[in-house]
C-alpha cells in the first residue's frame, strides 16, 4: 500500500495531535476484515467456547468499518476474554477506510504504533468484538455489535481469523526543517491548513508553544504591554486622587480648627466679665 495512501486515511488533527508527542510517528496499515469466510474462538461468560467459521456479507463488512472509531485502543495479541484491565495498549487506530483488495471488500485501518514496541513482529491483525451469529447449516453469518479492540500478533506464531487481515504496508514521518509534512503527497500544509488542524484538535497556544515563545509573539507582547500599561495608568490615577482627596481633607481640618478656635476666643471674651 503506497504512503499516501495510509497518510489520507490520518486526519490533519490527528496527525498534529501525535507529532506533539512524537516528532516520528510510525502508521501502519492493517486489513482487520473482507468479505468471505473467517474462522475465530467464541468466548462468552470468561470462558471460550471453541473456534467457529463465520460468514461475512458486504453489509456486515460496511457494518465493521462504521463500528471502528479513531482511537480504538490496540494491543498485542488476545486474551481470553475481550477486557482490557491489566492489558499493556501498544497503539491506536487513528484512521479507517474501505477498499477493495483481491476483489473482496475489505475493512483498512490507519495504527499509530508507539515507539517503545515499534520492532515487534506486527503483520497480523484480529478484531476484538461484540457480534452477532447465525447459524447456516454449521456456517455462521455474522453481524457486528461493538469493536472493543484489535490485536496486532506475528504471523509465524498466530493465524489471524480473516485470511488477508494482514500488513498492508507502513509510513514513517520524520521531522523535516522545510515545513513540508509528509502527509498525503508529501505536501506543505498552508497557514489556513495549520489553522484549521489546530482548531479540529483543540490545542490550546500552551500546547504548542513554551511561556517564553507565546510572549515572544509581537500580537501577545503588545497586549501585555497596554494591559501593563493600563493598570499602571489606573494605580497612578488611583493614586493621584488619593492625594487630591487627602489635600481637600486636610484643608477641612484647617477649617475646623480655625472655627473651634474662633469659638474658644468668643467664649473666653464672654466669661470675662464673670471672671473679673
Amino acid at each position: 500500500m503506497a504512503e499516501s495512501e495510509i497518510m489520507d486515511m490520518v486526519s490533519t488533527a490527528q496527525y498534529m495531535r501525535i507529532k506533539l508527542t512524537d516528532s516520528r510517528p510510525v502508521f501502519r496499515a492493517y486489513v482487520v476484515g473482507h468479505e468471505g469466510k473467517s474462522t475465530g474462538t467464541i468466548s462468552a461468560f470468561g470462558q471460550k467456547l471453541g473456534s467457529v467459521v463465520k460468514k461475512w456479507y458486504q453489509a456486515a463488512i460496511r457494518k465493521l468499518h462504521d463500528k471502528i472509531d479513531v482511537g480504538l485502543k490496540l494491543f498485542h495479541s488476545h486474551i481470553d476474554t475481550n477486557e482490557h484491565i491489566g492489558r499493556q495498549q501498544i497503539g491506536e487506530v487513528v484512521g479507517r477506510a474501505l477498499k477493495t483488495i483481491d476483489e473482496k471488500l475489505s475493512v483498512v485501518i490507519a495504527a499509530y504504533i508507539e515507539p517503545q514496541f515499534r520492532n515487534l513482529p506486527l503483520d497480523v491483525a484480529s478484531i476484538e468484538a461484540d457480534i452477532y451469529l447465525t447459524d447456516n447449516d454449521g456456517i455462521y453469518e455474522a453481524d457486528v455489535e461493538k469493536i472493543s479492540g484489535i490485536a496486532l500478533g506475528s504471523s509465524r506464531i498466530e493465524t489471524p481469523g480473516f485470511a488477508g487481515a494482514t500488513l498492508l504496508g507502513q509510513v514513517q514521518a520524520f521531522a523535516e526543517k522545510s515545513q513540508k509534512i509528509n502527509f498525503g503527497e508529501n505536501k506543505t500544509m498552508t497557514l489556513e491548513e495549520l489553522k484549521q488542524a489546530i482548531q479540529e484538535g483543540k490545542f490550546k497556544p500552551s500546547d504548542l508553544f513554551d511561556s517564553d515563545g507565546i510572549f515572544a509573539d509581537p500580537v501577545i507582547k503588545e497586549q501585555v504591554t497596554e494591559r501593563i500599561k493600563n493598570a499602571r495608568g489606573y494605580d497612578n490615577r488611583k493614586y493621584e486622587e488619593l492625594i487630591d482627596e487627602r489635600t481637600k481633607l486636610q484643608e477641612k481640618i484647617k477649617e475646623h480648627e480655625t472655627t473651634i478656635g474662633k469659638l474658644r476666643t468668643e467664649t473666653a471674651k464672654n466669661q470675662v466679665g464673670k471672671l473679673f
